[in-house]
């Protein structure tokens, strides 16, 4: 075999992460709709078969890269001491989990303009962000002791801070954090309307 060919058989080692960067950078260059699957295992130099091994569906892989924001969103909740809980100090922990997403390069931005450009992507958000927000619903519930005022703030945040992400990732700012914590802070403002 010459060394111009490619290895052939299964790789030793596969990294999602670098398969789901090969394909955003496919879906940047060619668009979503125009890049298979195939297509995808091939650039990043695997199988068909262990494409689907790690990403059964095509929008795992624009989805990919959010279970490090929820354990870091889960070590500084529980790391709260008692008492300590306040809407500010919830939405500091909420925005600084954001920052475990991956910026290099700006792939979480691409990430969020792919999946604001499709709207089946987009309905995916809700199942594929699940876990993290329930985290969120069943800290808030042993706080607050009301699992129904426990949802409906986390319910509020999600919204918001999708929105928020949304939002930045349409724009050019280099971080969101302002971005989010503004969208955050006028959430809390509105329990303090007297009037609507």
């Amino acid at each position: 075999m010459s060394d111009s060919q490619p290895a052939r058989g299964r790789p030793s080692h596969i990294d999602p992460a670098a398969i789901a960067d090969a394909a955003i950078a496919l879906f940047q260059a060619h668009g979503y709709d125009a890049i298979s699957m195939d297509r995808v295992a091939e650039e990043a130099g695997i199988s068909r078969r262990s494409l689907f091994r790690y990403f059964p569906a095509k929008g795992d892989l624009v989805w990919h890269g959010s279970a490090p924001v929820e354990a870091r969103l889960h070590g500084i909740l529980t790391a709260l001491p008692a008492g300590a809980l306040t809407y500010a100090v919830l939405t500091d922990a909420v925005v600084d989990s954001l920052h475990a997403l991956d910026h290099r390069e700006g792939v979480t931005r691409a990430r969020l303009r792919l999946i604001a450009s499709h709207a089946d992507l987009l309905a995916q958000g809700p199942t594929k962000l699940a876990t993290f927000w329930t985290a969120l619903a069943d800290f808030l519930t042993a706080k607050l002791r009301d699992p129904h005022r426990a949802r409906v703030l986390a319910l509020a945040i999600r919204t918001v801070v999708f929105d928020a992400l949304l939002r930045w990732a349409a724009g050019e700012e280099h971080d969101f954090s302002a971005t989010v914590s503004t969208a955050l802070e006028s959430l809390g403002t509105l329990g303090t309307l007297s009037e609507c």
